[in-house]
């Protein structure tokens, strides 16, 4: 502000101090550069404060970025595990249900074979009986084809094919 009017005057420049001493030309040349800059400083001072509060809010964001990146981590390590989980009782249900089929195939074929033999039982029942006389019969049986063979031992073969 106090330099502004001796900068912007029409005989401060560097050729005209150049006329009166070299050292005068650099001593131009650094006050415009001088004034230059505080003018560029007093622009860049407002952005380079903006620039660091969002830059602050940068760091604030990044840090929340890694906090929320490492809840999401572990939530996805439970959701795999519980996914693994799923899995596992998945299977195991569909192994539960093949054998539940399996059984209820077997427990079909155990039924109609139940039934079909519901019809031998009666057979059975009365072959059953014959055999418990037969045994009961046995021995008489034997005594009397005993008795046949002794007898038909005296008889000549004539005699024995006309019986």
């Amino acid at each position: 502000e106090l330099a502004q009017p001796y900068v912007s005057h029409p005989l401060f420049t560097v050729e005209a101090a150049k006329k009166a001493s070299p050292l005068g030309a650099a001593l131009a040349m650094w006050v415009r550069s001088v004034v230059a800059y505080k003018e560029l400083a007093l622009t860049l001072r407002p952005k380079t404060l903006v620039m660091e509060q969002k830059h602050d809010a940068y760091l604030v964001v990044a840090k929340q970025l890694v906090n929320a990146q490492e809840e999401l981590d572990y939530a996805q390590s439970d959701v795999d595990s519980l996914q693994a989980e799923f899995e596992e009782a998945f299977a195991q249900k569909k192994r539960l249900q093949d054998e539940t089929e399996s059984t209820k195939r077997r427990m079909v074929a155990a039924t109609a074979l139940l039934e079909a033999l519901e019809g031998e039982k009666a057979r059975w029942t009365t072959d059953a009986t014959l055999v418990e006389v037969q045994k009961q019969r046995v021995l008489g049986d034997c005594l009397v084809a005993s008795c046949f063979l002794s007898f038909c031992g005296q008889l000549g073969p004539a005699t024995i094919d006309k019986l």
